[in-house]
């Protein structure tokens, strides 16, 4: 063991990879840290810029707010007095002298309600304010203050004004102003009175109006030297002066990078604070440094333990690869011998007992795969013996369900190979259909059978169900519709010579067209409808039908439609003549119902045609329904022949569906009445090759 370790490891170059390794692991997430706490640290610190800038100029603002309210107060109260209301110059002087050598302002003046100066504490100019806001607002009753430049001072002065009212409060309640009083204020002035104008190394605010001349100034030298009284034409300022109420950063023409904040006022002064960013910069760079030394120290000391630690586990972890070693090929008998209580020792003793549940899970796997094998070997064999079952089992109910489907074939009308759409051939008549199941067996049916003398009797129907169930009451009710239509009696109930025609069909006004035999053939639908609900009606099946009677010399057609999907009467040139709609509920739901019948008449070029809800109801691959809307759009072009109405619709249907798996019965029936006169024996009408089925 000790000269594979000497041979094929070395202590210390595993020491020197596994704290390498360690390093690299760790260098990324202090690099991340430390730069993820300084960009915290820096964006933290210009917050804190930016609400101490924020905070300041609300400080200035309200400092101002707290200046024009309480000027406003003291023009208020002088205004007030006799001798100013008196509007007289001598009495009104002396208290404007007063007024500015109290509060020191620059000068006060009043003026009259035409805007004509009275008194001034400045030299009189004669000047007519009439057409001023701040005159016409005081007039008005209100209180007003601006800054500006003063053009006889050359300095910035804001200046206040009050209304002076004729006769104190009645004059105040009608709102009448006898004269004006203003005062103003050097702000040189006000900037030496102001606080807060100035604060760290670089930081200063300072007061603008719109134009961008500086009014308010920590540095009161500026405000007198013309040279620096507008900044409007510096491109980095003048931003702030078009966008008011937002922090921004610029460059002065010396390079200095600047971090400032405007702030909008209500009388058209816009308050500018503003600090240079190199005196934000020294905390973050000091910050950074300390980020820097903290990290290369953390990466010593890592480095440091990684090394102590790799020595001290180093000799065991040999001694385990070398056994692991021998353990991989087989020789499960190799034990480790150390004498530590520590985790290596705990590494070791695990290893040993691994070792020894190894050994004893071979042996159990071995007879455990003996024993597993057997239980494979005869599941197998069960396995395969259902499987013939259930093979057997689906070919025997395969060959059911194929002799079902052919026997319920033989139930519908028989066809000619030749012409595999036509189900009856009479004279000057065409008369097919389509049928499509969805299963092997089918709950839809069509039929078309001749009666005595010269009429036809023409069904079609689906059942409420899909698969065995609905194609074996498919034989039943196309077979009760066969014989009742010409039977004599069911359960005592004579039939023949018994019905009159009003009694058969009394919702029909033209009765003369048929013969009572004929109308009592109608009364299949309610005799089936009495033995299916009365025999079957536990089972829940019923059935809609369509059953109706043909005179093919007149075209006349009686009918029932039990709950069916309406038949459409199409004109030769194209379009619905008339549709023919439920005249009574489907069959074998309740006992008893009352079925009417009505008729109508298929004038020479005329087509009928019926259907299940398979058309309509077809998907397309993307689930979309055929829909009775292109159902309809079909009919409305002209149709020379019955076949090629029929292969019309075939033709649409099968390009909606595009092979997509069908999920109901399809039926069509189409009964057309020719123009021309029946064809001779020799001639044979051209029929589609269309598969019926």
């Amino acid at each position: 063991m000790e000269s594979f370790s000497m041979k094929s490891f070395s202590s210390h170059s595993l020491r020197f990879q596994l704290t390498v390794l360690v390093l690299l692991a760790v260098i990324p997430g202090l690099l991340a840290i430390s730069w993820l706490t300084s960009s915290m640290a820096t964006a933290w610190m210009r917050q804190s810029a930016k609400q101490n800038r924020e905070i300041r100029a609300q400080e200035l603002v309200q400092q101002l707010a707290t200046y024009s309210s309480k000027t406003e107060d003291i023009l208020s109260n002088i205004a007030q007095v006799k001798d100013m209301v008196s509007m007289n110059p001598e009495r009104q002087e002396p208290i404007l002298r007063f007024l500015v050598a109290t509060y020191g302002l620059t000068w006060a003046q009043t003026f009259d309600r035409q805007g004509k100066e009275v008194s001034s504490t400045w030299e009189k100019t004669g000047e007519n304010v009439a057409n001023r806001s701040w005159f016409q607002q005081a007039i008005a009753g209100s209180t007003s203050m601006e800054a500006f430049i003063s053009q006889a001072y050359n300095q910035p002065v804001l200046c206040s004004t009050v209304p002076i009212w004729g006769q104190m409060e009645a004059s105040a309640a009608q709102n009448y102003a006898n004269g004006v009083l203003r005062s103003c204020i050097n702000l040189v002035t006000l900037s030496s009175q102001l606080r807060s104008l100035r604060w760290g190394k670089t930081g200063y605010a300072m007061l603008l109006d719109r134009q961008g001349y500086i009014l308010v100034h920590p540095d009161v030298t500026l405000l007198s030297q013309p040279q620096f009284m507008s900044w409007e034409n510096h491109p980095d300022i003048q931003p702030t002066l078009t966008s008011p109420g937002q922090h921004f950063e610029r460059q002065d023409r010396d390079g200095n990078y600047w971090l400032g904040y405007s702030l909008p006022l209500g009388n058209g002064l816009i308050l500018l604070l503003q600090e240079q960013t190199r005196e934000l910069r020294q905390p973050e760079e000091q910050f950074w440094q300390i980020s820097v030394y903290l990290t290369l120290g953390t990466l010593l000391v890592i480095g440091a333990a990684v090394w102590f630690i790799a020595t001290s586990f180093t000799r065991p972890i040999t001694d385990l690869i070398v056994v692991s070693t021998t353990l991989c090929t087989g020789e499960l008998k190799q034990r480790i011998q150390v004498n530590r209580e520590d985790e290596i020792g705990i590494l070791v003793d695990s290893f040993n007992r691994m070792a020894d549940q190894l050994q004893k899970g071979f042996r159990q796997l071995a007879q455990a795969n003996q024993t597993l094998e057997d239980k494979v070997t005869r599941r197998t064999r069960e396995l395969e013996a259902a499987n013939k079952a259930l093979y057997a089992a689906n070919t025997t109910l395969t060959f059911e369900l194929e002799k079902g489907r052919q026997i319920q074939r033989n139930f519908l009308p028989k066809r000619d190979e030749a012409k595999p759409l036509v189900i009856l051939n009479p004279p000057n008549w065409e008369v097919l259909a389509w049928f499509k199941p969805a299963r092997q067996v089918a709950g839809d049916f069509y039929d078309a059978f001749e009666l005595e003398e010269d009429y036809i009797g023409l069904v079609i129907a689906d059942i409420c169900d899909k698969g065995v169930g609905a194609a074996l009451f498919m034989p039943l009710i196309q077979s009760l519709i066969r014989i009742f239509s010409g039977q004599t009696s069911l359960d005592g109930l004579v039939l023949t010579g018994k019905f009159t025609v009003g009694d058969a069909i009394p919702s029909t006004e033209h009765h003369n067209f048929y013969t009572a035999d004929r109308i009592n053939a109608l009364k299949a639908v309610e005799l089936t409808n009495h033995y299916l609900a009365k025999n079957h009606g536990n089972l829940g099946m019923f059935a809609t039908l369509f059953f109706g009677i043909l005179d093919r010399k007149t075209g006349n057609l009686v009918y029932i439609n039990a709950g069916h999907l309406p038949l459409f009467i199409l004109k030769s040139r194209g379009g619905v003549k008339e549709s023919l709609p439920p005249t009574g509920p489907a069959v074998g739901i309740q006992m008893g119902a009352d079925y009417k019948s009505h008729q109508v008449t298929l004038d020479p070029g005329d087509l009928l045609l019926g259907y299940t809800d398979g058309i309509t109801d077809a998907r397309s691959p993307q689930g979309k329904s055929f829909s009775l809307e292109s159902l309809l759009s079909i009919l409305e072009q002209p149709a020379t022949s019955a076949t090629v109405l029929l292969e019309r619709i075939i033709h649409r249907i099968d390009s909606h569906r595009n092979q997509t798996d069908q999920f109901d019965d399809m039926t069509l029936l189409v009964v057309r009445r020719s123009v021309l006169p029946a064809p001779s024996e020799n001639q044979e009408p051209s029929v589609a090759s269309v598969s019926p089925h």
